[in-house]
C-alpha cells in the first residue's frame, strides 16, 4: 500500500485527510528505520475516520479521537509504555 508516496512519506488520501507536518524528517526516519510500524501507521491513518460526532463529544480523560485511534494501535499490538503507545 505505501506505493504514490508524496514528499512526506504519506499517501495523496492521508493527506487530503489530515494536515501533516514534519519534524526533523520524521517520516523518513519512520519509514527507513521502522518500517513495520511506519506500514501499520500508513494502513490505519488511510482508514482512519474522524467524524463530526467525535469532533463535538467531550471527552473527559480522553477524547473519542484519541480512543479510536489508541484502539487501532492496540488492534496492531502497540502497547502503552510511560504513556506512549510503542
Amino acid at each position: 500500500m505505501t506505493n504514490n508516496l508524496n514528499r512526506y512519506h504519506f499517501t495523496d488520501l492521508i493527506e487530503s485527510k489530515f494536515e501533516i507536518h514534519q519534524y526533523r524528517h520524521a517520516g523518513t526516519i519512520l519509514k527507513n528505520d521502522f518500517p513495520e510500524e511506519y506500514e501499520q501507521l500508513i494502513n490505519l491513518l488511510d482508514t482512519f475516520e474522524i467524524t463530526h460526532e467525535d469532533i463535538q463529544t467531550p471527552g473527559g480523560g480522553k477524547s473519542p479521537i484519541a480512543v479510536k485511534f489508541d484502539k487501532a494501535l492496540y488492534g496492531n499490538g502497540w502497547k502503552e509504555k510511560s504513556g506512549i503507545l510503542v
